[in-house]
């Protein structure tokens, strides 16, 4: 009698681990005409569709810790997002027990980005979407943002 209870708890332990693995495994690609089904994660940054010269963008915000936040990039021949990719690795994180985020990401210059957010927790998500527009720097735009010395002005044009 023991060893069948003992059997029974184990699989149901084996299974419990199996699907709370599965559950964390954001998709590899979305339409973006996903429905969300709970309000998980509050963007501070970026608050809206916005331009800017800087190539990095910083998502933050506030979210009940252990949800999941995966960043997906709209490309420009596709009609689907797909995971933003840096370093080799996808830009995803779980939410500490703050509470709080912070994630540096670099998008493509001299175009709009199409982003999209997907939070999940324990089978809901949320999906926001956001439109950055990342310029080109011209010399006209670095003389604007301050750049003074000719070793920086030469750094810039050469990074660039």
């Amino acid at each position: 009698m023991k060893s069948k209870l003992f059997l029974t708890v184990a699989a149901l332990m084996v299974l419990v681990i199996m699907f709370s693995g599965t559950a964390l495994a954001s998709p590899a690609s979305l339409s973006g005409d996903e429905e969300g089904t709970a309000a998980l994660v509050e963007l501070s940054k970026p608050e809206e569709n916005f331009s800017t010269f800087s190539d990095l963008c910083h998502f933050s915000g506030t979210a009940e810790p252990g949800v999941k936040v995966t960043v997906y990039i709209k490309k420009s021949n596709g009609y689907t997002y797909e995971k933003l990719m840096m370093n080799e690795k996808e830009v995803a994180w779980e939410v500490g027990r703050s509470g709080y985020f912070l994630k540096e990401v670099e998008l493509e210059r001299d175009k709009v980005n199409r982003v999209l957010i997907y939070a999940e927790k324990d089978g809901h998500f949320q999906v926001i979407k956001r439109q950055i527009t990342v310029k080109k720097l011209t010399l006209k735009e670095l003389l604007k943002n301050g750049i003074v010395k000719i070793e920086d002005l030469v750094s810039k044009i050469i990074k660039n």
